[in-house]
């Protein structure tokens, strides 16, 4: 349940980072930031909280879009292939 509410907080913050700093230098520092935290609780096998910063990401970064920028998502599309081959093999031997 603590999880969740540091996501929760995590994405609040990230919105937050969108009023105060308008030219996305901040911004693109929270994508980077969330792509590293899923890629930490991937590589610690936590994968449902892996896959609720997913989902936070998807929806920042379509935030992000939804205000012109230009966002890359093959980094985030990269580290949810990743959690889902991971966790399907960590289901597997499970």
């Amino acid at each position: 349940m603590l999880i969740i509410h540091l996501v929760i907080t995590l994405y609040q913050c990230c919105c937050l980072c969108l009023v105060i700093d308008s030219n996305f230098q901040c911004s693109s520092r929270v994508c980077v930031t969330m792509y590293r935290l899923m890629h930490v609780r991937n590589a610690n096998c936590m994968y449902a909280e892996a896959e609720l910063i997913w989902y936070e990401a998807l929806q920042y970064v379509d935030t992000l879009e939804q205000r012109g920028f230009a966002v890359n998502r093959a980094t985030l599309y990269s580290e949810y292939s990743t959690l889902l081959f991971a966790r399907s093999q960590y289901e597997e031997v499970n």
